[in-house]
């Protein structure tokens, strides 16, 4: 998920008893995420035991900064077919992507960073999802 606005949460710093008590809220957002236009995307994060602000907004920094351009993890899903196993970990693969949206289509490596496999069910097939890191333009050098 991406996001360009954080809030972080902590415990309420009200000692009274008998007031109604507020947590600790800090927000932190991209710098000019907003002013260039970009939509408002804001995740939320709950940090319990924290009542120190200066310690919240550097929470909601780092998660802000982790979460604004998250890097994508292309994933695929294949029809096992004895070919694809646990083995493939780490390997790498060429994909090939052909279809009639994307003319020039796709022709790259990625190495195999983790699998899921789904097993059959009444309508449908065993299929594993391979997720994929780092792009490369075939051939490999």
């Amino acid at each position: 998920m991406q996001a360009n606005v954080w809030v972080a949460r902590g415990d309420s710093v009200n000692t009274d008893q008998p007031q109604e008590s507020q947590p600790l809220t800090v927000r932190e957002a991209a710098p000019g995420d907003l002013a260039a236009g970009w939509p408002r995307l804001e995740l939320t994060s709950d940090h319990s035991g924290v009542t120190d602000e200066a310690t919240l907004r550097s929470l909601a920094r780092a998660e802000l900064a982790r979460q604004n351009r998250p890097e994508v993890i292309p994933e695929l899903t294949v029809l096992l077919d004895g070919r694809i196993t646990p083995a493939l970990l780490g390997a790498r693969i060429r994909l090939r992507i052909h279809d009639l949206w994307h003319h020039e289509g796709l022709d790259a490596a990625y190495r195999i960073v983790g699998i899921a496999v789904t097993p059959p069910q009444r309508t449908k097939a065993e299929t594993a999802v391979l997720y994929l890191e780092g792009i490369r333009p075939w051939p490999l050098p």
